[in-house]
C-alpha cells in the first residue's frame, strides 16, 4: 500500500477485483466477509486459493493484472493422458 495510505483508482484492477468476488461467491455459495484477511474453506485448491488472494488484494497497485490471471498455471489446461 502506499505510504498515504490512500489507493489510487485503476478501473482494470478494479474489474479484477469484482471478477475476484464474482468467483469466490460462485465456487463458495457467499461472499467472503469484510476482513483485512480473507479466510477461506479448508479444503479449497491451493491454486485456487492463491489466484483469488491476489485478485482480491486490497490495494490495487499490488493487485494482479488480467495478463497475470490468464497466464497462472491453476488456469493452465494440464496434459490429460487417457
Amino acid at each position: 500500500m502506499r505510504k498515504d495510505k490512500t489507493l489510487s483508482y485503476s478501473p482494470y484492477k478494479a474489474d479484477v477485483w469484482s471478477l475476484g468476488m464474482l468467483v469466490y461467491w460462485i465456487a463458495f455459495g457467499y461472499f467472503p466477509p469484510k476482513k483485512k484477511n480473507i479466510l477461506f474453506p479448508l479444503d479449497i485448491h491451493p491454486g485456487m486459493e492463491y489466484l483469488l488472494t491476489k485478485m482480491l488484494n486490497e490495494d490495487p497497485e499490488c493487485r494482479i493484472s488480467a495478463e497475470e490471471i490468464l497466464e497462472d498455471t491453476w488456469l493452465k489446461p494440464k496434459d490429460l493422458k487417457a
